[in-house]
């Protein structure tokens, strides 16, 4: 770690995460799996408890950031919130919002749990705190299809919004964009071991630490899934968890 004027260099864990990432792409699973436990065996690195505050200026340098982009006024500024929110881009896709289960750990197809007249009701409260729905608050406002007319969604990641509370329009921020972070080397970690050898318990609590982080608790992986059905579980949980960072 750096403190200090040091503050943002690249650790060992910086390295490593990069390291397990280019592994995993190449398809060297059991290298892939290695670094990314070795990762994991630092003891330094821990799921944030927070997702929805995760990517805010006030808690940049938590305990699951291993590489940032350090930002600072006025030098080094970013303009996440107003692009994200005043002009509504990047957007989120209706099909991905449409991935995320709902309480039950179903499928919206599957569960009984799914009101299409209340579609955002009972679902993976990573849903909501990654994307703007219209109705739901958003800057201490319902929002409106005004609000998010390019697709009919809206990104909270990387700006300084809350839900419930209005402030002014924020043109800067020093908010530190997260390149790599730690739930992404769990599942980096429950991938690989899941193509090298299989649905063992380490990778199923990989998985189930990012599903079950403190204020998401979503349903553990019903045990018995074989490697095919584990690979698509893992390749969901990357798409909702790891939404709109960069890495689908």
């Amino acid at each position: 770690s750096y403190t200090g004027n040091d503050q943002g260099r690249a650790t060992k864990g910086a390295a490593l995460a990069l390291k397990a990432r280019m592994l995993l792409y190449n398809e060297r699973w059991e290298e892939a799996a290695t670094t990314a436990k070795s990762i994991m065996c630092l003891d330094v690195y821990e799921l944030f408890n927070d997702y929805r505050h995760m990517f805010m200026e006030s808690n940049k340098h938590h305990s699951e950031v291993i590489f940032n982009i350090e930002s600072s006024l006025p030098d080094f500024q970013t303009g996440y919130d107003s692009s994200i929110f005043r002009l509504n881009r990047p957007a989120p896709l209706k099909e991905l919002v449409d991935k995320y289960q709902m309480t039950d750990g179903k499928s919206i197809a599957e569960s009984p749990l799914f009101d299409k007249d209340k579609p955002y009701e009972n679902r993976d409260p990573r849903l909501l705190y990654s994307i703007t729905c219209i109705g739901y608050p958003y800057n201490g406002k319902p929002i409106t299809s005004s609000d998010v007319m390019t697709t009919g969604f809206g990104q909270k990641k990387y700006t300084t919004y809350t839900d419930n509370e209005t402030i002014p329009l924020v043109e800067r921020s020093a908010f530190n964009f997260i390149l790599i972070r730690y739930a992404e080397v769990l599942l980096t970690y429950a991938e690989a071991r899941n193509e090298a050898s299989g649905p063992d318990d380490s990778v199923y609590d990989a998985i189930n630490q990012v599903r079950q982080r403190t204020g998401v608790d979503m349903p553990k992986l019903p045990q018995g899934l074989n490697k095919d059905q584990m690979r698509e579980a893992i390749r969901l949980e990357r798409r909702v968890e790891l939404a709109m960072e960069g890495l689908y």
